[in-house]
C-alpha cells in the first residue's frame, strides 16, 4: 500500500509540476550565471544579424554558449529581448528556462505563462534573472 501511495504521489508531482524546474535544482550558481550570460551574449549576436538573414526570432545553434547546448534544448528564442531556452513542447504546452533581460522595456505579463518561478539565491549576482517557465499555447483556429 506505501509503495503504491509513494507512486501515485510521484506521479502526480511530475504532472503538474515544471521539468525544467526539477532538472534545474541541479545548476549550481555558477551555472545558473552562465545561461543568463550566454543568453545575453547569443541575443546581442542575433541582433547584429540583418533581420533578412534570420529565423525569425530563433537564436542559430551557433550562437549558443556551452551552457546552453549542455541544456540540449530544442530552440532558443528572442522573446522582446529576453531569451526562451524551451526544453519541452507538446501540442498543448511549451517549457523551459527563460532570462529575464534587465535592457528589455517588457515585462511579461503573468497571465502569459502557467507557471514562473525564479530560480537562484538572494546572493546570486547576475546581469539578468533565470526563471523556469511553462506556458499553455494558444488554441488556433
Amino acid at each position: 500500500m506505501k509503495t503504491f501511495f509513494l507512486i501515485c504521489l510521484l506521479t502526480a508531482g511530475t504532472l503538474t509540476g515544471c521539468k525544467t524546474k526539477s532538472d534545474a535544482m541541479h545548476l549550481s550558481a555558477g551555472e545558473r550565471a552562465a545561461i543568463i550570460d550566454e543568453s545575453c551574449k547569443a541575443l546581442h549576436a542575433l541582433l547584429q544579424i540583418a533581420p533578412s538573414e534570420r529565423d525569425g526570432n530563433q537564436i542559430p545553434k551557433r550562437l549558443w554558449g556551452a551552457s546552453i547546448h549542455r541544456l540540449k534544448p530544442l530552440r532558443v528564442t528572442n522573446d522582446r529581448l529576453h531569451i526562451r531556452i524551451v526544453m519541452l513542447e507538446t501540442e498543448q504546452l511549451e517549457e523551459g528556462f527563460y532570462v529575464s533581460n534587465p535592457i528589455s522595456s517588457y515585462a511579461p505579463y503573468p497571465n502569459e505563462f502557467a507557471e514562473l518561478v525564479k530560480l537562484g539565491d538572494p546572493d546570486d549576482r547576475t546581469f539578468g534573472t533565470l526563471y523556469c517557465y511553462r506556458a499553455i499555447k494558444a488554441k488556433t483556429p
